[in-house]
């Protein structure tokens, strides 16, 4: 007989689960079910439904903006000094335009045959008035002479009285002349006295009015020396030499050209001190004030500057403004060397601000979608300055968030929109 195997049987008894891998599939079941919720609570609220790639976000960030406009120029020389022609005359032009030189060479010469014939006239006119000046002295010292003869010949007749009226004076108390010799010797002593007392006198007069006269010989050898001195130097003055270290410009009249006084003729730059000469467009031209900061760029320096001149006319749509440059005597500058430059119009440090995008064009800055989870809702925004990169938000946002920055008109003015 074959047994069964029922006494080989064990009967197991199945164990309990923990509660937590009970639980497990009701949460996830939850969980799947809030998430759907979400999801058709966002897709019910929401207007509008757009793709993440068709759209551009940015950042609202803190920092610093600057307003700045770029231009284009051009280097010129801050000190070109145009050269005038001392005289009249024919031009002889030593250098040619673009040869450097230095300060105080000759560059040109005047021949000014009228110059150098008054010259001679008033040179001649000087020997005249010195020979006349010497001649004159000599007259001088034979008529103080003669006045000093005349005065000392007076003293003896004086002197010659004092003794005769000695002995008169001695006789007529003897009694061995007359009243009448006695009173004759009193009167050629008075007669010689005054004689005397004249010549002196007359002596020191004629002395004064002949050193006048002398000195005023004198004076006129002097002015007229002066004016024959000024006129050598009018002569030094007709080789005309270079005012500054550089180079010369442009010639402003022809080679042995005949020129009158003051006639420009040539023009040299100083290659030592430069400037920047900017045109600015006239819609910004009210905003431009002396002393802004610029920066330069000029075949691959990197310059700094000021704004030292605007001009007050406006000449084909712009303004012409010059540039003073900050330490230039290292670099290797040109005349009209081409540059390009940015102004610093507005500086504002620690403000909102978020990259600029199309979506000032389309709302003209006042409003954007900001990004809450997966939806944009719009939002309006106070913009302030702008540059070229960014713009500055006044209000509306905060640091951190995120805006749409390109255009808003695929939005369709809907308040939010689903974001995929």
């Amino acid at each position: 007989m074959i047994r069964d195997t029922s006494q080989q049987d064990v009967i197991n008894q199945a164990k309990a689960k923990p509660l937590w891998r009970r639980a497990l599939p009701f949460v996830i079941a939850a969980i799947a079910s809030l998430f759907v919720l979400k999801h058709l609570w966002a897709w019910n609220t929401t207007e509008f439904v757009m793709s993440r790639d068709d759209i551009q976000l940015a950042t609202i960030e803190r920092g610093t903006i600057t307003r700045e406009i770029n231009s284009q120029g051009k280097i010129v020389a801050a000190h070109a000094p145009i050269i005038y022609s001392p005289e009249s005359g024919q031009i002889k032009l030593l250098v040619r335009p673009g040869h450097k030189v230095e300060k105080d060479q000759p560059i040109a010469e005047v021949t000014s045959v009228e110059l150098a014939n008054e010259l001679k006239k008033q040179q001649a006119n000087l020997k005249s008035l010195q020979i006349d000046f010497q001649r004159h002295s000599l007259q001088m010292k034979r008529d103080l002479l003669a006045l000093e003869q005349g005065k000392q010949q007076a003293k003896v007749e004086w002197q010659a009285s004092e003794r005769e009226m000695q002995r008169a004076n001695d006789s007529i108390g003897d009694k061995l002349i007359s009243q009448q010799n006695f009173e004759r010797a009193q009167d050629a002593l008075a007669k010689a006295n005054l004689a005397y007392q004249h010549a002196k006198q007359d002596i020191e007069i004629q002395r004064e009015s002949l050193s006048f006269e002398n000195q005023t010989k004198a004076y006129q050898v002097e002015y007229q020396q002066i004016v024959v001195d000024e006129l050598k130097q009018r002569i030094r003055e007709l080789q005309i030499r270079s005012p500054v270290d550089g180079m010369l410009g442009n010639w402003l009249v022809e080679q042995s050209a005949q020129i009158q006084i003051n006639q420009a003729l040539m023009t040299v730059i100083d290659l030592t001190q430069f400037e920047a000469e900017l045109a600015i467009s006239e819609s910004f031209a009210d905003e431009l004030a002396l002393d802004m900061p610029v920066s330069l760029s000029a075949a691959g320096h990197q310059l700094n500057g000021r704004l030292s001149a605007i001009s007050p006319e406006v000449k084909n749509g712009a303004v012409a403004t010059r540039v003073a440059l900050d330490n230039t005597a290292q670099l290797e500058l040109r005349q009209n060397q081409r540059l390009t430059a940015t102004i610093t119009l507005e500086q504002k440090p620690n403000v909102l601000m978020v990259k600029r995008g199309q979506f000032v064009t389309t709302s003209g800055g006042k409003w954007s979608y900001r990004l809450e989870h997966d939806q944009a809702v719009r939002t309006d925004l106070v913009t302030g300055i702008s540059n070229l990169t960014h713009i500055e938000i006044v209000s509306g946002v905060k640091e951190g968030e995120q805006i749409v920055i390109s255009s808003l008109q695929p939005f369709n003015d809907f308040n939010t929109v689903l974001i995929r």
